[in-house]
C-alpha cells in the first residue's frame, strides 16, 4: 500500500514538473534548457586555441534555427557554438547594453557614418562581455566607438553563439540570430605595415 502511494506521489510530481515545463516553454517561446544553455555560452571566458577565418558568405550561410529547438536543432547549435571564428569588417555601431556587454555591430564595407544614421539590416552582431573589457583589455565602448568613427578595417574573433531570442523573424537590424559572442580577440588593419595589429 505504501509503495502504491509513493508511486502515485512520484507520478504526480513528474506530471506537475511536465506541466510546469510545458507552460514555461509556451510562455517563453523556448525551453528553459535553451535559456540555461544560452547564459552559459554568453559567459564563456575560455580563449579558443585557434580561430577559423570566415568570409561574410560563410556567416550568412549559417543554418536558420527556429526559436524553439527540436532535437536536430540542438545538435546543430551545439556543433556550431563549439567553433571559434574570425571575421573582417567595419564597425557600424558600438554601445554598452544594460547587461554590461558592449555591442559591436559589423558591416562588410566602410561607410561615411557611424550609427546613428543609415541602414542597419546588414549588420552582424558581436558582443564584448565584461570578462574581456577593461581592465583586462582596452576594449571599452569608447575605444570601439572611436574605431567606428574612424571606419578602420577590423577583425573580430570569438565564439559562435545562436541567440534564439532574435530568431523568427530576424530583427530588421541584424542579418542573423547568430553572433560572435563573446569576442575574444580584436585586431585593427594598419595600412603602413600592411598587417593586422592586435588591439590590446
Amino acid at each position: 500500500m505504501k509503495a502504491s502511494i509513493a508511486l502515485v506521489s512520484v507520478l504526480g510530481t513528474l506530471a506537475l514538473v511536465g506541466i510546469a515545463y510545458a507552460v514555461a516553454t509556451a510562455i517563453l517561446g523556448a525551453t528553459p534548457w535553451q535559456y540555461l544553455y544560452l547564459v552559459v555560452q554568453k559567459q564563456r571566458t575560455t580563449l579558443p586555441a585557434a580561430y577559423e577565418p570566415w568570409m561574410w558568405a560563410d556567416f550568412l550561410a549559417l543554418p536558420t534555427v527556429p526559436r524553439a529547438y527540436r532535437a536536430s536543432d540542438w545538435a546543430t547549435v551545439q556543433g556550431y557554438t563549439a567553433r571559434a571564428i574570425s571575421l573582417e569588417g567595419y564597425i557600424a555601431e558600438a554601445y554598452r547594453w544594460r547587461d554590461g556587454d558592449v555591442h559591436v555591430h559589423l558591416r562588410a564595407a566602410p561607410s561615411a557614418y557611424c550609427f546613428p544614421g543609415g541602414a542597419r539590416q546588414a549588420q552582424i552582431v558581436t558582443e564584448v562581455t565584461p570578462a574581456f573589457q577593461p581592465p583586462r583589455t582596452r576594449w571599452s565602448a569608447a575605444v570601439l566607438r572611436e574605431l567606428c568613427e574612424q571606419q578602420v578595417r577590423v577583425r573580430l574573433s570569438g565564439w559562435l553563439l545562436h541567440d534564439f531570442e532574435h530568431a523568427e523573424p530576424t530583427s530588421a537590424w541584424r542579418v542573423s540570430a547568430w553572433e560572435i559572442h563573446p569576442v575574444t580577440a580584436i585586431e585593427v588593419w594598419e595600412e603602413a605595415r600592411q598587417a593586422w595589429q592586435p588591439l590590446p
